[in-house]
């Protein structure tokens, strides 16, 4: 047998043993066609890992957005801010906790009804993103900014208005 044949074999074994997504729809457990409706967002408890072998990425997160509340999401590198995003189309699954979108338990429906019932508008796209890149005055890019880097002029001149987002982040990890 050919190294090569043995590869293809070994590769195969390989995909056979990668963890499968959950069922695309759950008959039982399907959401109303016009979910979701409000737009509430809320986390209880809830922890996930990308590996059973590491470290929990969210540990015993807990919040509520409100219908038509705006929030910003902002942190530094390896906060968490990717995970949530992650989290919210289950590509991470829940360890502890749940997640639900107007008071569906988003780890009871198929992937299908969720990901196709909600969109994450991808940061700086337009004002009315769902992610925002905030960064700090210790950061080299000055994006989203505009004028002077934050660092040369010692004050934040965000873009879209939000001065006081960027001056509550500041002083909270200052």
């Amino acid at each position: 047998m050919s190294s090569l044949t043995f590869l293809s074999v070994e590769r195969i074994k390989e995909y056979l043993e990668v963890e499968q997504e959950a069922q695309a729809v759950i008959p039982e457990t399907r959401p109303p066609s016009n979910w979701p409706s409000e737009g509430s967002v809320e986390f209880i408890d809830y922890t996930t890992r990308y590996r059973s072998d590491l470290d929990p990425v969210l540990r015993h997160v807990s919040f509520k957005i409100q219908p038509l509340e705006k929030v910003g999401i902002v942190g530094r590198t390896g906060a968490g801010k990717s995970s949530l995003a992650l989290a919210l189309f289950r590509g991470l699954e829940a360890e502890e906790g749940k997640i639900l979108i107007d008071n569906v338990d988003i780890g009871s429906i198929g992937l299908q009804d969720l990901r196709e019932s909600i969109t994450i508008v991808p940061q700086g796209m337009s004002r009315n993103s769902l992610v925002f890149p905030v960064e700090y005055a210790h950061v080299t890019r000055s994006y989203p900014f505009h004028g002077d880097h934050p660092q040369q002029s010692g004050s934040f001149r965000p873009v879209y208005g939000w001065g006081d987002l960027c001056r509550a982040a500041t002083s909270a990890i200052d």
